[in-house]
């Protein structure tokens, strides 16, 4: 289901006692590495919510060319995963701290570092949630720039 700000405070009512896992990404080419690490995360609980960047937010790293695909295309793409129960975008780091304190996950799982060098993990902060970091599997394989690189090669 997508979901949008405005609904986080009832979506952790209607969760009960459930164990809820929280990614944040921007999975802009949906590729394996994406499904495999949306799947292992799945696995430490009951829920899985992911949130991602609005495009406003990912044109300001990315550049204007990126993302390939709008927010809501990705949201929808996201969506229709069997191991996602809830996608909500905005800007990166409005997601993680709505989701910090509206939802108060149970988990939250990561790949990696950020763009600028830091982990992933500072970007969450909240005390009560366990945080699980999974290696990055082929990264320069399958990464969503990577993917495009190789691409342009073959023209």
């Amino acid at each position: 289901m997508i979901i949008n700000e405005n609904q986080l405070n009832s979506i952790r009512k209607q969760l009960g006692g459930k164990r809820v896992v929280v990614v944040c990404g921007i999975y802009d080419l949906l590729h394996v590495g994406h499904i495999r690490f949306l799947q292992k995360a799945k696995e430490l609980g009951d829920i899985l919510i992911v949130g991602t960047p609005r495009d406003d937010y990912i044109k300001t790293f990315k550049g204007a060319n990126r993302p390939i695909n709008s927010s809501e295309e990705r949201a929808e793409l996201l969506n229709s995963l069997e191991s996602v129960d809830y996608v909500i975008e905005g800007d990166s780091k409005y997601i993680s701290l709505a989701l910090q304190s509206s939802i108060k996950p149970d988990f939250y799982a990561y790949c990696g570092t950020l763009r600028d060098g830091l982990p992933a993990k500072l970007k969450f902060t909240s005390p009560s949630t366990q945080m699980v970091e999974f290696p990055e599997e082929n990264k320069s394989r399958w990464s969503s720039t990577s993917l495009l690189e190789r691409g342009n090669l073959n023209n």
